[in-house]
């Protein structure tokens, strides 16, 4: 079985900003620190009348992108679905997590919390350590009984920092005729600043 990190389509989509003072007023201070490492519902504490962007993440101004995609990621591990990526996708991830709603100029979008978390296989995962901190992985393995059912999972692994897929949840993205801004990395390698 094959998994994939999900990765955004910078390029084309730019940066996806949602209003982080609300966000922060409504959860607190480590309000998305929460959203990266939560696996109970936080809908109730979640700001009413969120709003977000997508703009150009190499502008140096504030610079925003017209182009919608169905499917993005924010803060790198939350799945955000147009109201068609959530209709299409809504019954088999609502399980798995929790739909966030924000808006996107007058579209409406929902960031899904996935709450859905996989020890990795630690015989064949590793960490890259630099001067005695982590600052990337160098291998990332799962175990097919890990995942279960799972389309999509996190992992404390990597601190929460991505959000993965199995093959036939790719394939249900590829074949849904949505405008996807994200790819499917099978290399789960990666350097960062964690």
């Amino acid at each position: 079985m094959n998994y994939f990190r999900i990765l955004n389509d910078e390029q084309t989509y730019g940066l996806l900003e949602i209003d982080a003072e609300a966000i922060s007023d409504a959860l607190g201070p480590l309000g998305f620190k929460m959203l990266r490492n939560e696996v109970e519902d936080i809908i109730e504490d979640w700001p009413e009348n969120c709003a977000g962007g997508f703009y150009n993440l190499f502008s140096t101004e504030a610079e925003p992108i017209n182009l919608r995609p169905d499917v993005y990621l924010w803060n790198d591990c939350l799945l955000c679905l147009s109201e068609n990526a959530k209709d299409l996708l809504g019954d088999r991830l609502n399980i798995f997590g929790e739909f966030l709603p924000f808006s996107v100029d007058d579209k409406q979008y929902y960031a899904f919390s996935c709450h859905s978390m996989v020890k990795a296989d630690s015989d064949r995962s590793s960490k890259i350590i630099e001067d005695g901190l982590e600052v990337g992985i160098k291998s990332l393995a799962f175990k097919p009984e890990a995942i279960g059912t799972n389309p999509v999972f996190k992992t404390r692994f990597d601190h929460c920092m991505n959000l993965y897929c199995t093959e036939g949840f790719k394939k249900t993205l590829q074949e849904s005729g949505l405008t996807l801004g994200v790819s499917f990395n099978s290399n789960m390698s990666f350097r960062s600043g964690i």
